[in-house]
């Protein structure tokens, strides 16, 4: 087995005038051949839910006044089910806090009285450093959609994705799947 261990803060000169900071990773090899890195001190990503059940209260989304910083990156449309008045249409977003240290998971639904969009942050997770933003949208919808689960909000699939961001529409499934699972109720 080939390791190289990386220390964070070490510096590279790569033979030119830029300077390469290196991270905590240790490059070990994979199933199939190739070479994966790893981070052994890296710390668990922790996922929570916004505190209040805003997600679910217009009345509520619109005193809160939230609004996700333009950066932010969409995670995926998806309509959750279908009826006779229509779906339930919500769009996600991700961005990361101004000091890079967490993710927040917004959420943007219509305002159906003013046909304005609205937004609430769902959904909170750190740390930021060592996890892909498509990982963190992962988590953090993962715990979302298990939090709607537990108090009947959500139903279980099939959803469609209307618009695929950082996530898509197996990816949706997959969350699907894992959150509905007969295990998981």
């Amino acid at each position: 087995m080939i390791g190289v261990l990386l220390d964070v803060g070490d510096e590279l000169y790569d033979g030119t005038s830029h300077k390469v900071t290196l991270i905590d990773s240790i490059c070990v090899p994979n199933k199939r051949g190739g070479l994966a890195m790893k981070s052994p001190n890296r710390q668990p990503f922790s996922a929570e839910s916004a505190e209040s059940n805003a997600a679910q209260d217009i009345e509520i989304m619109r005193e809160l006044d939230q609004r996700p910083p333009r950066s932010a990156k969409l995670v995926a449309c998806i309509d959750f089910g279908s009826g006779p008045g229509g779906g339930d249409y919500r769009t996600y977003l991700l961005s990361t806090d101004r000091g890079r240290s967490g993710w927040s998971l917004w959420l943007m639904v219509s305002d159906y009285d003013t046909g304005k969009q609205i937004y609430c942050e769902a959904a909170s997770g750190s740390p930021c450093r060592g996890y892909s933003a498509k990982y963190a949208a992962e988590q953090l919808l993962t715990k979302v959609l298990e939090d709607e689960r537990d108090i009947g909000w959500a139903d279980p699939p099939p959803w469609g994705v209307m618009e695929a961001g950082l996530l898509d529409a197996d990816d949706i499934e997959r969350i699907g799947t894992t959150v509905f699972a007969e295990d998981a109720l």
